[in-house]
């Protein structure tokens, strides 16, 4: 899978740990199968967004905290893509800035 799927999986990851959930209770809570999460994880799966919203609601964390992490590139290289996802997941910057300002 991608990168972004990686680091999807790894912030998900962190989070759930975070707020103290095991991955078999957090897939109870949510009435997901724990090998889909462990995918998810894992970065070998893409949850829909539903999904993603579903697991931002269990974890008690906007879907922005969620993914904002995972879909931002560290490529100093390409600040306007930066700006771009900046701007995909929070409607408050604007697209045409590629020096983007993260809270």
């Amino acid at each position: 899978m991608s990168t972004i799927s990686k680091k999807l999986g790894v912030n998900i990851r962190r989070i759930r740990l975070e707020k103290g959930f095991n991955q078999r209770d957090f897939c109870k809570r949510l009435w997901l199968d724990a090998a889909y999460l462990s995918n998810v994880e894992n970065g070998n799966m893409n949850p829909i967004l539903a999904t993603l919203e579903h697991i931002a609601k269990a974890l008690g964390v906007t879907l922005d905290k969620l993914v904002k992490q995972s879909l931002l590139p560290a490529d100093p290289c390409c600040p306007a893509v930066g700006a771009f996802w900046a701007s995909a997941i929070n409607p408050n910057v604007n697209r045409r800035s590629s020096s983007a300002v993260f809270q």
